[in-house]
């Protein structure tokens, strides 16, 4: 989905303020996230209900469900096919997920040595 819900906006806030000391700890306007939270809630029902009577159906949350599938499907398949073939091969899936996994590692040393400062 194009925007970040509250629990991940929340978990972001809260691990940023958990690795920081308690001199440096920004001041995070809850007010504010809330406020965001609700618009992107608000819209994103909007999206949802697509006959507009205020209730999502069955089948508009399934039908909302599959769109979102299918353009995750596609953005991620787009990650694998480098050379845009409309294929993925052995060499591409491995090249990705080995990318992938360097990434995490990166993320993991990086916070252990934030964490050790």
């Amino acid at each position: 989905m194009k925007y970040l819900s509250l629990a991940a906006l929340a978990l972001s806030a809260a691990f940023y303020a958990a690795n920081v000391s308690a001199q440096e700890t920004p001041q995070i306007d809850f007010n504010e996230i809330q406020k965001k939270f609700e618009e992107m809630t608000n819209q994103e029902f909007l999206k949802i209900d697509t006959n507009n009577d205020g209730t999502i159906s069955l089948s508009e949350y399934q039908d909302y469900i599959v769109k979102q599938t299918l353009e995750g499907s596609e953005k991620s398949f787009a990650q694998f096919d480098k050379d845009n073939d409309g294929k993925i091969s052995k060499d591409e899936y491995n090249g990705f997920m080995n990318r992938f996994t360097a990434k995490i590692q990166d993320a993991i040393k990086k916070q252990q040595h934030q964490n050790a400062q």
